[in-house]
């Protein structure tokens, strides 16, 4: 089991886009155990989105070359390593969710009405 920051994008059907290297744990784990776990937390407003779903590499770009584009540029833009030079090493990840939900703490962390099931049933976790 392992988490890591990443890099993401996302399109209208809630999927996650991110990108890692071809010799990380993140990218051995992923493909050794593709049912993987999601969180994005921002603050001011306290906002969450919690996923689970399934991960896949995306070896083809087609449809998917925007969301590349942005992704490359938003990591770019962070002054992360050249990713171009290493280009031949980085994987392009999709993950499908199976299970969603948003969560708005804008009114205090302990609002009963905090959390709303996007995807799946609320008793999922």
């Amino acid at each position: 089991m392992e988490s890591a920051v990443v890099y993401y994008t996302f399109d209208d059907d809630l999927n996650i886009y991110f990108n890692t290297r071809s010799n990380t744990r993140k990218y051995e784990n992923t493909k050794e155990h593709p049912e993987v776990a999601f969180v994005i937390y921002q603050t001011d407003p306290s906002l969450t989105l919690q996923l689970s779903g399934t991960a896949e590499e995306i070896t083809e770009l087609g449809e998917h070359t925007e969301l590349y584009k942005q992704l490359l540029a938003q990591t770019l833009s962070k002054g992360t390593a050249p990713i171009e030079s290493m280009h031949s090493m980085i994987r392009f990840m999709k993950i499908t969710p199976t299970w969603a939900r948003f969560g708005d703490f804008s009114h205090g962390a302990h609002a009963s009405d905090a959390f709303t099931t996007l995807l799946g049933t609320s008793r999922h976790l």
